[in-house]
């Protein structure tokens, strides 16, 4: 097979693969195989995905994402091309829902929110201007690239203590720290920042400065919140990286990971890319979820 030429401009507006065919080649025998599959793994394009439709909220009924009302061009689907406008209503994703879009675009100063146990996968684009909500227990995956922050909520109750990780990258601890509620024995603060394998033990962040500029990701920690039952907040850009974890057998050799994306991640899948099956003396986070 032989490549003449490569198509890297939009493919919003065409149904299937082949109608690039005169634009990235001028012999068809050398492309006959892969104009036959579907070509969206064996050739350098865009990473915009291909569309066959392009649909804008309106939000003139309510919030339901899944309301054909809510749409001047239908309820979107895994072929469509989604923007949202700055309108009154902003969009929901409802608990037990899962969407899937083409390409999707949050205008400033518009919200899209994921309820609980929601879903949303993106096969294209991701373009928000911290825009996008996820509440606990909601995915999002995104196959393409991803501009913008976006928020994650953890639900934490009162009184207990807890075990995190940041679901995205670039979250400040400081910030974090001053936003949150979080218990105080002075100079600690209830974040454990560090686990001490050799003796079982915590660093917890002192009063003032964390040292750790922003949370590392596919690294656990320990909060406890203050007074009432709430939720914690991460707001950064998606990972898009495989995480490599060093872990130590020092003392009981306990160490603390967490999942640095957004969405749900397959435990056999860490299990099965660490290099020693026994020990997992190192744990490599896959960015392919469930």
């Amino acid at each position: 097979m032989c490549i003449r030429d490569s198509y890297n401009a939009s493919r919003s507006n065409h149904t299937n693969f082949s109608d690039y065919f005169s634009q990235i080649s001028d012999d068809s025998t050398n492309w006959i195989n892969i104009v036959n599959g579907d070509g969206e793994s064996l050739l350098p394009f865009s990473q915009e995905a291909f569309v066959t439709n392009i649909t804008n909220w309106t939000g003139t009924t309510d919030s339901n994402w899944n309301l054909a009302s809510n749409w001047d061009n239908g309820i979107p689907s895994s072929s469509s091309s989604v923007v949202i406008p700055n309108v009154t209503i902003s969009p929901i994703i409802n608990a037990g829902i899962g969407i899937e879009v083409g390409n999707l675009t949050i205008d400033s100063g518009e919200f899209l929110t994921l309820n609980a146990n929601s879903s949303l996968t993106i096969s294209g684009l991701l373009s928000t201007n911290d825009g996008l909500s996820m509440k606990s227990g909601s995915s999002l995956i995104v196959n393409g690239a991803s501009n913008g922050n976006i928020t994650y909520n953890r639900n934490l109750e009162t009184s207990n203590w807890y075990l995190i990780s940041s679901p995205v990258i670039g979250q400040d601890v400081d910030d974090f720290v001053a936003t949150e509620y979080l218990q105080q024995n002075l100079p600690n603060i209830a974040l454990g920042t560090t686990y001490n394998t050799t003796d079982d033990t915590w660093n917890y962040y002192q009063n003032g400065t964390s040292n750790l500029d922003t949370f590392t990701e596919g690294i656990g920690y320990s909060v406890n919140l203050d007074g009432t039952s709430g939720d914690i907040s991460f707001t950064g850009t998606i990972n898009t990286n495989d995480e490599s974890i060093p872990l130590t057998t020092s003392g009981n050799g306990f160490n603390l990971i967490g999942n640095p994306y957004p969405s749900y991640a397959n435990s056999a899948s860490i299990l099965t890319a660490s290099t020693d099956a026994v020990s997992y003396t190192h744990l490599t986070l896959p960015t392919t979820p469930y």
